[in-house]
C-alpha cells in the first residue's frame, strides 16, 4: 500500500483479515499484526510503502483490507474472481462484502458493453447464487440486507467505465438489471409482499422471533426501495398494485417518496394517479413540492420527457425560483440516460428553457449547461448533432457571458 506523489505519510491503521482457501479466517502471529481491544487485527502504516511476508501457511491467503471501514477507498491489487467469491461468502463485515458486489456488477456491465459477456458469464451467475443466499439468509438483518444490494447510481458506472459509450453503457446497465431480476426475483418477491401484508402504513413489522420485537421502519424501507428496484425490471402488476395502496395510506413522507418513486415507472393509468395524488397531498409544501419535481425529473421511465415538458407550464413551477428550476430542469439534465436517449427535439426542449431561465437569472441557466459535460461519451454521429444544436442555438440568441462560454466550452469537446 502506498500514497501518492508529493504526500507525506501519516499513522494509519488497517483492519484485516486473512481466509484461507476454504474461506476460513486465518489466525496466526505476525510482527506487523496487532490485536486491538475489539478483537481487530490491525496493520500500522505509517510509511508511504508498506511490504508484509506472511510465511509458515501451506497455501495463499485471501486478504481482505480495510474492514469496517466504509468510506469509498479502493485498493489496487491482484485478486481471482474466485478470490472475490471467497470473501463475498465468508466476510463478515458488510462493507467488504457491498465493495465486491458493486465491483462485480460494474464488471459485468464492462463485459456486455465490449460484447464480452461469456468470458464473465460463469462466475456472474455464481455471483448471484451467492447474493441469493445471502438474501435467503435468516442469520442477516434487513438493514445489513438492504445495505449489500443498494442499486449503484449511474454515475458509478461512469466513473468506472469512462471509456464507454453512454447508450452502449445504458443497455449494459439494463441487461445487467434484467439477470439480477431473473436470479433475484423469486427470492425479492415474496419477501417485499410477505413485509407488505405484515406491515400496518407506517411499516411497523413484528420479527417471527420469540421477543416479537419491531423491525425498525427504517431498515423496512432501506430493504424496500433496494428490492423494489430490481423487481422493477419485470413487474408484477399484483405487486404494483399492493404498493399503490400502501402509497395512498401511508402518512410517512419517506415512505410516500420512496413508493411514488417506484410507481411513476410504468407507463399506465397507475402512473398518472400517483403523480396526482402526490401533488394533491403535499401541493402546500414547498419543499416535498420540489422533492416531487425532482422525483419525475430523474426517473426513467419513457415517460419522463413528456412530464418534465408538462411541468414547465404547471401552476406550481416558477422560471425564477432556483429551486423549481433545479429540481426539475437540472435534474432532468442529469437523468443521462432519459436525457440523452431521447429524440434530438429534448436537446432543443432543454436549451430553450436555458434561454428562458438566463433572462432571469444568468447564474442559474450556466448551471444548467452540466448537462453537456458528457457529451464526448456520446456515440460519434449522436455527438455531432448535439454539438450543431449547441452552435446553432448559440448564433441565434444572446446569452450571457458564463453561460454563452459553456456552452461554447462544451461544444468544442473531443
Amino acid at each position: 500500500m502506498g500514497v501518492e506523489k508529493d504526500f507525506k505519510p501519516y499513522f494509519y491503521p488497517v483492519d484485516v483479515c486473512f481466509f484461507n482457501q476454504q474461506g476460513s479466517p486465518l489466525s496466526f502471529q505476525h510482527k506487523d499484526l496487532i490485536v486491538n481491544s475489539e478483537g481487530q487485527s490491525l496493520v500500522l502504516i505509517h510509511e508511504k510503502t508498506h511490504e508484509m511476508t506472511i510465511e509458515n501457511v501451506s497455501e495463499k491467503p485471501v486478504s481482505s483490507w480495510l474492514r469496517n471501514y466504509s468510506a469509498p477507498v479502493f485498493i489496487k491489487e491482484e485478486k481471482s474472481v474466485q478470490d472475490e467469491l471467497l470473501l463475498l461468502k465468508n466476510e463478515s463485515d458488510f462493507f467488504q462484502k457491498r465493495q465486491i458486489f458493486q465491483k462485480f456488477l460494474v464488471q459485468n456491465v464492462k463485459s456486455i458493453a465490449t460484447e464480452k459477456p461469456k468470458s464473465f458469464q460463469k462466475d456472474f451467475l455464481h455471483f448471484c447464487e451467492l447474493v441469493g443466499e445471502i438474501l435467503n439468509s435468516k442469520n442477516m438483518s434487513l438493514a445489513q440486507k438492504s445495505m449489500l444490494i443498494a442499486p449503484l447510481e449511474d454515475q458509478m458506472f461512469l466513473i468506472h467505465l469512462p471509456k464507454t459509450k453512454l447508450l452502449t453503457l445504458q443497455k449494459a446497465i439494463r441487461l445487467t438489471l434484467e439477470l439480477l431480476h431473473e436470479a433475484w426475483a423469486p427470492i425479492l418477491a415474496p419477501a417485499c409482499k410477505g413485509l407488505l401484508a405484515q406491515a400496518d402504513p407506517s411499516l411497523q413489522i413484528k420479527t417471527a422471533n420469540l421477543s416479537q420485537d419491531l423491525q425498525k421502519p427504517e431498515d423496512v424501507r432501506a430493504f424496500l426501495n433496494s428490492a423494489w428496484f430490481y423487481l422493477s425490471a419485470k413487474p408484477d402488476q399484483n405487486f404494483k398494485e399492493q404498493i399503490f395502496s400502501l402509497f395512498q395510506k401511508t402518512q410517512n413522507m419517506t415512505l410516500a417518496d420512496s413508493t411514488f418513486k417506484y410507481l411513476i415507472q410504468f407507463e399506465e393509468p397507475m402512473r398518472e394517479k400517483a403523480i396526482a395524488l402526490f401533488y394533491d397531498r403535499y401541493s402546500g409544501n414547498q419543499l416535498t413540492l420540489n422533492k416531487w419535481f425532482s422525483n419525475l425529473a430523474l426517473n426513467q421511465s419513457p415517460m419522463t420527457t413528456v412530464t418534465v415538458k408538462k411541468l414547465t407550464t404547471h401552476p406550481a413551477f416558477n422560471f425564477k425560483n432556483p429551486n423549481n428550476v433545479y429540481a426539475l430542469i437540472r435534474n432532468f439534465g442529469q437523468n443521462l440516460f432519459a436525457f440523452h436517449g431521447g429524440s434530438d427535439e429534448t436537446y432543443d426542449f432543454y436549451l430553450d428553457q436555458i434561454k428562458i431561465i438566463d433572462k432571469a437569472n444568468p447564474q442559474v441557466a450556466a448551471r444548467l449547461c452540466s448537462a453537456f459535460q458528457v457529451l464526448s461519451q456520446l456515440e460519434d454521429e449522436h455527438m455531432t448533432r448535439v454539438k450543431r444544436k449547441i452552435s446553432a442555438f448559440l448564433q441565434s440568441n444572446e446569452l450571457s457571458k458564463n453561460t454563452t462560454e459553456l456552452l461554447k466550452n462544451y461544444e468544442s469537446l473531443n
